[in-house]
């Protein structure tokens, strides 16, 4: 019998019309360990993501690990691969999930062996896509495989219900990432003129959005030349919002109290 612990998350609600991230999390309390039965008797956990009654993926242990997707060119894993085999990708946590995160495989014809590098990893995560009502999103799940390959835990899944938009491994709501990345630096003087740095080389992908504390947009600027600089000056909202967005994902976030 599963037993869930099942947590949405807003971050800030809805800002206007557009939700920037709502993490739907599953707890499985407890952890379920896969193992063959009698060296003979496979067993399997169903993976329904978005709990629509509609499995995604499951996981088998026979004999090892194998991992599953469930639909026809709708579920897909992350995955590495080389001459001599194809698995989930390890991911470790705050690893990104989107659609530019490598290559993506249907394993609905054939099976992923978990059998190369993944025992011994204990605690890492496999990046997952779906589609939920005709619409794709990013998920993942993490699981644990002893050294001996004789068993596979099963801990907890999560997927950003925001359609494209992706995931962090591990992420459980919109502050279990840390706040800043190490290459975004984001600085507000104190005449209220908030100037964002980045060393990332695509910085003209990334956008900046400013939110008022009730998830009015207060506006929002491209970065030119690595900077973005917002004057607040003229604004009477106390307490912002900031959202740094690159194509398909939230890469940083930050809140201000306006001097």
């Amino acid at each position: 019998m599963k037993n869930f612990y099942i947590a949405i998350v807003i971050l800030i609600c809805n800002f206007g019309q557009q939700t920037i991230s709502q993490i739907i999390y599953t707890d499985i309390n407890p952890d379920s360990v896969l193992t063959t039965i009698d060296q003979i008797y496979p067993t399997d956990y169903f993976i329904d993501l978005d709990h629509d009654g509609s499995d995604d993926f499951f996981i088998r242990h026979h004999q090892g690990v194998q991992f599953f997707s469930l639909n026809d060119f709708s579920s897909e894993v992350l995955i590495e691969e080389s001459e001599d085999y194809r698995q989930p990708r390890i991911l470790n946590y705050g690893d990104s999930i989107n659609s530019n995160s490598g290559t993506w495989y249907n394993s609905h014809h054939s099976s992923l062996n978990l059998t190369n590098n993944w025992p011994g990893k204990m605690d890492n995560y496999i990046g997952l896509k779906f589609m939920s009502n005709g619409e794709l999103h990013y998920g993942w799940i993490r699981i644990g495989i002893p050294a001996d390959n004789q068993s596979c835990v099963v801990k907890d899944f999560a997927y950003n219900s925001v359609s494209g938009i992706g995931i962090k491994a591990g992420e459980t709501s919109p502050q279990s990432i840390r706040e800043q990345k190490d290459n975004i630096k984001i600085i507000l003087s104190n005449n209220n003129i908030l100037s964002i740095y980045t060393t990332e080389e695509n910085y003209k992908d990334y956008v900046c959005k400013v939110y008022s504390l009730i998830g009015n947009l207060i506006l929002s600027q491209n970065f030119t030349n690595n900077v973005c600089r917002c004057n607040l000056m003229n604004f009477n909202n106390r307490v912002i919002f900031v959202i740094i967005k690159s194509k398909d994902e939230v890469v940083c976030r930050k809140t201000f109290l306006l001097n």
